[in-house]
């Protein structure tokens, strides 16, 4: 299960499939120091957590699993999870 805060989102309805993700997390490392990002489709979650330095850990949920971690990371960074993600 992705668990995620309850705070209201600094930004919310991007398209993953336009979006850099490599650049996206860089400028969120930058403009909040520490947070995560939330991704969510009909078919699959996921949730990527970092601090200003680095990613620190993530989790990806689908139809078929979960996955945490490193492993999590990458899919999440690849431009192939956009496509999972629609």
């Amino acid at each position: 299960m992705v668990i995620v805060p309850r705070e209201k989102p600094s930004i919310q309805n991007l398209n993953s499939y336009y979006l850099d993700m490599e650049r996206l997390v860089e400028h969120y490392q930058g403009e909040f120091d520490a947070g995560g990002i939330h991704f969510k489709s009909v078919s699959a979650e996921g949730m990527i957590f970092f601090d200003k330095d680095e990613l620190l850990t993530a989790v990806f949920q689908n139809k078929y699993g979960e996955i945490e971690g490193e492993k999590a990371v990458g899919l999440l960074m690849q431009k192939k999870a956009a496509i999972i993600l629609q």
